[in-house]
């Protein structure tokens, strides 16, 4: 766990290991900063990202080996006619569990539909999803909270899970932050392994949000 200042300390660290590292983290920092000061400047950072696991894994190399990332990092735009569904699905009216699922056409370099699915469980979730590609999710959720409240939150999941091609990696990581924008969600999750999606694991989850 880090407090705001151990995360901001993170992030300056982490700026030695590459030049467009900065720019690259600047979505998940914000969002985890923001995070913080809402939930008792405390946020479980265990969930990481794609690119603070995979470039700390990876990237780590004396400035003669450093590669032009700024060439390599793809930002995909999201297709017209899923903005559209995307800003309805935010307003629907029903009441049980719903699925977007979205891939990124490589060749138009897009975000485009891959999926619908209307009353599925996070179990049964997990079973549409490939195991070596990754995915952007958002799904509309019926939470019981403990106090017995019913609340209907949308998520945004990204599903990156490890075993993926590492250009196909940078292009779904680097195309995150300009999707989550577009679809304007707030509730951003990863998972790096299919089977972590489960109805515990989002109950947890959401309940940093309280």
């Amino acid at each position: 766990m880090y407090g705001e200042e151990g995360y901001e300390n993170s992030v300056t660290n982490l700026t030695g290991f590459h030049p467009a590292f900065p720019q690259m983290l600047q979505y998940e920092k914000n969002f985890c900063v923001n995070s913080l000061k809402s939930h008792s400047s405390v946020i479980h950072w265990e969930e990481g990202s794609w690119l603070s696991y995979q470039f700390l894994k990876n990237l780590k190399c004396g400035s003669s080996q450093k590669m032009d990332m700024s060439e390599s990092l793809v930002v995909c735009d999201v297709a017209e006619d899923l903005v559209e569904k995307l800003r309805k699905f935010r307003f629907r009216k029903e009441t049980n569990n719903a699925a977007i699922i979205m891939k990124i056409d490589k060749d138009k370099q897009l975000v485009v539909l891959d999926e619908e699915h209307e009353g599925i469980s996070p179990d049964e979730l997990k079973d549409e999803l490939p195991e070596r590609q990754p995915r952007f999710i958002v799904y509309s959720y019926k939470y019981q909270h403990d106090d017995g409240r019913v609340s209907y939150p949308l998520c945004f999941i990204f599903s990156s899970p490890v075993g993926c091609k590492p250009e196909q990696q940078m292009m779904y990581a680097g195309s995150k932050n300009k999707l989550v924008q577009t679809a304007e969600l707030t509730k951003v999750f990863e998972i790096r392994n299919t089977e972590d999606l489960t109805e515990e694991w989002l109950h947890e989850k959401l309940g940093y949000f309280h």
